[in-house]
């Protein structure tokens, strides 16, 4: 609900109607943060005060490339070097560690990232805002936006589907929806 009028905001800010293909691409990339659909939806005012049309925003993936130029122009140094290990180290799935602070990253590093809005802690885990700003990061370009980065199903609901397949080979749909 928070997202969906987030987007409300950005509908009544550029004085038009999205479509639901549209609010859809927004909320399911933002990975279910309502914070990143706000950073998104502004980035898409701002892109669309331009010039950019909808339509050009939404075959662009939104022109997140611009994005993330825009928040790497604010860091220098140590905080560039600090922020690509932190996304390599989560894209080989080997998030970087609060135990590791001051021995990899220096903590007031680590911080200004953070009050940056670049990196988040989860636990004792940092990871980068967003996955598709830390591909960008690792491979120095824009990883297509998809549905690919979010989770429509929980994992075991998958397996018992694919479950219900191993003794009969073929169910139609009533007999799946008895089963499950």
């Amino acid at each position: 609900k928070e997202s969906r009028d987030i987007i409300k905001q950005l509908e009544r800010a550029i004085d038009m109607r999205l479509d639901m293909e549209f609010k859809r691409k927004i909320i399911d990339n933002s990975q279910g943060f309502p914070w990143l659909v706000k950073k998104l939806c502004i980035h898409i005012f701002k892109q669309y005060k331009v010039g950019l049309s909808i339509n050009t925003l939404l075959e662009q993936d939104f022109n997140v490339e611009f994005l993330f130029k825009n928040d790497l122009q604010g860091i220098v140094g140590d905080e560039v070097k600090a922020l690509r290990y932190i996304a390599k180290r989560s894209y080989d799935n080997n998030a970087f560690d609060s135990t590791e602070v001051d021995e990899k990253i220096r903590e007031e590093v680590l911080n200004a990232l953070i009050n940056k809005r670049l990196v988040i802690k989860s636990g004792d885990k940092y990871n980068i805002y967003w996955d598709i700003f830390r591909d960008y990061l690792v491979d120095g370009k824009v990883p297509k936006i998809g549905e690919t980065y979010l989770i429509r199903q929980y994992v075991q609901r998958v397996l018992d589907m694919y479950m219900l397949f191993q003794s009969k080979r073929k169910l139609n749909i009533d007999e799946i929806s008895d089963k499950m």
